[in-house]
């Protein structure tokens, strides 16, 4: 297939390698090309096609692109460009970091138990916990411990992030909860007999 740039109007021979995303004639063909051999193109996969919704899209876009890729590098640009233009999102997308509550819960009950394991767990007086945390968290009884559990600050934002969408799932109890307190901290409760 051929594509023509909207940018500089220079034509790119491209070879399409999935044969189940051809584009029409006359669609928008947004993303990166891919040198391949002589000067045959590779579409990048996370290109995307549609039909012109208007007469001016075309410039639209072009302008669009060049507005952005002003500001950042060129390939950021085009995924700004897909993310906000052309798909209607407004970037940044803050990706959840399971597929599901009851996978983010699964995913939350297993790091628990390895760093407990590893023995990267402290218990932790009520007391002593910070103002803020303590406030979201049941009040205290002997039945109910509070546990730190020492990990990177990655791995602290993750299971924090797993934690809200665990709780904002809502199907079922969430194991471990709590959020990072700073650097190479994570804040959880547990209770006792499990």
């Amino acid at each position: 297939m051929t594509l023509r740039s909207v940018r500089g109007g220079r034509a790119h021979l491209v070879h399409e390698h999935n044969e189940g995303a051809r584009t029409q004639p006359g669609y928008f063909v947004i993303g990166r090309l891919i040198p391949f051999e002589n000067d045959l193109w590779l579409r990048s996969p996370g290109t995307i096609s549609y039909p012109p919704r208007d007469a001016n899209e075309a410039g639209v876009l072009a302008e669009a692109l060049g507005r952005t890729a002003g500001a950042l590098p060129l390939p950021i640009a085009i995924e700004a460009l897909i993310s906000t233009v052309v798909l209607g999102g407004k970037p940044p997308a803050s990706p959840k970091p399971a597929l599901s509550a009851a996978e983010a819960r699964e995913f939350l009950q297993f790091m628990t138990d390895a760093l407990e394991k590893l023995g990267l767990r402290e218990e932790v007086p009520a007391e002593e916990m910070p103002e803020d945390m303590a406030a979201q968290l049941p009040r205290p009884s002997s039945e109910i411990r509070y546990y730190r559990f020492s990990a990177d600050e990655a791995l602290a934002e993750w299971m924090s992030a797993l934690t809200a969408q665990a709780e904002r799932g809502g199907s079922g109890p969430v194991r471990s909860s709590g959020g990072a307190t700073g650097r190479g901290a994570r804040k959880g409760k547990k209770r006792r007999g499990r």
